[in-house]
Order: C-alpha cells, then sequence, then structure tokens
C-alpha cells in the first residue's frame, strides 16, 4: 500500500497532555523518505 499525498488516512492523534489518543482523519499534504507532513481534518471552527 502506497501512500500518497492529497489522500486521507485514519491516524491515533495524542491529546496534548499525552494521556490518552483518538482516531481521527487527516490530510496527507506531503511526504519524503522518513518524514510526513499531515492536516487534521476537524470540524472545530474559530
Amino acid at each position: 500500500m502506497t501512500i500518497q499525498p492529497g489522500e486521507l488516512w485514519i491516524a491515533e492523534i495524542p491529546f496534548t497532555d499525552g494521556t490518552a489518543a483518538k482516531k481521527r482523519p487527516i490530510l496527507i499534504l506531503w511526504l519524503d523518505s522518513r518524514d510526513a507532513i499531515v492536516a487534521v481534518v476537524t470540524s472545530a471552527y474559530g
């Protein structure tokens, strides 16, 4: 399976306090052999 920029995936996103995590959709923005830049998809508006 190959991940490509522009795809939506589900990832475990940890809480900022590190106590837990939730599955959330992410958008793959950029990849190289070792790193990825992603955006968490949210309905929060602000």
